[in-house]
């Protein structure tokens, strides 16, 4: 019994160090001669016989895939994505010289150290003003800006602005088509801006215009064109805001509420005055 049990030690011993010797080259069914006597193992090829005192086995090295482990905690979030950017180009034409620079000075078109391209990110209000040289007039806008007031862009896109300039013509001396002289406007909030349009003139440009006034005194940016109401009337407003303060301008809608401007703390756009107080 005891001899028994050393042979079946010395046997799975013996096996042991048999498909070491194999290692990482092990075929897939290892075949092997056991003696009879003595417990003795050799490793043969498949077609191999053993002697008369060993009998043949084989097993495989190779057993079934095991279950697959829990799956691993999430990764660290990738970084953000980036940002979108678009570009402005700005380009003069005309009879006549002039200027256009931008609210935050990153364009300067025309003079000395010009530049007329700038590239920002999606959603950014850019404000462009158009000054002629002595001589000529500042005719209007063309491309993504029209009219002859103040130039508000949304980048949400490529934008391209042509800022046209003639020389001044009539006797006047002025800048505005004709010779004329310009005409100061208020925004009724305390500031005020010039250009050849007659006062009383309530409409989408001028509303930008006093918005773009509002700003260089308080700070901010344009929130563009909205709409709101004032009892059952839907009125066409046009927003700035600086984070503290919202300034409005209405300039569509029934005619008693043309011409209103409110500024208020916090998010309000509606005008509540009574009374047309701005341009």
């Amino acid at each position: 019994m005891i001899r028994s049990r050393k042979l079946l030690l010395l046997f799975v011993l013996q096996l042991f160090v048999a498909v070491l010797a194999y290692g990482q080259t092990a075929p897939a069914v290892i075949y092997a001669c056991v003696n009879n006597s003595s417990g003795t193992i050799h490793i043969i090829s498949a077609a191999a016989s053993c002697a008369s005192n060993e009998i043949k086995l084989q097993w495989n090295t190779v057993g079934p895939a095991g279950p697959a482990g829990p799956q691993g905690p999430a990764g660290p979030q990738g970084p953000a994505g980036p940002t979108s950017i678009f570009g402005l180009t700005v380009s003069l034409a005309g009879t006549g010289a002039g200027t256009v620079g931008s609210f935050d000075k990153s364009i300067k078109c025309g003079g000395v150290d010009t530049d007329c391209t700038e590239a920002y990110p999606t959603g950014t209000s850019v404000i462009l003003n158009a000054t002629a040289s002595s001589g000529s007039t500042f005719t209007g806008w063309s491309g993504d800006c029209s009219g002859t007031g103040t130039c508000i862009l949304t980048l949400s896109g490529t934008r391209t602005v042509t800022a046209q300039f003639d020389l001044t013509t009539g006797g006047g001396g002025g800048p505005c088509p004709g010779g004329a002289q310009q005409v100061q406007h208020s925004n009724g909030l305390g500031q005020f801006f010039s250009d050849c349009t007659a006062l009383s003139t309530y409409n989408l440009t001028q509303a930008g215009d006093a918005a773009a006034a509002w700003i260089q005194v308080n700070g901010g940016s344009i929130n563009g064109p909205a709409v709101c109401l004032v009892g059952p009337d839907v009125i066409q407003v046009f927003v700035a805001s600086n984070g503290h303060s919202t300034a409005s301008w209405a300039y569509g809608g029934p005619l008693t509420s043309i011409g209103h401007a409110a500024e208020t703390i916090g998010p309000a756009i509606c005008p509540e005055q009574p009374d047309p107080i701005w341009n």
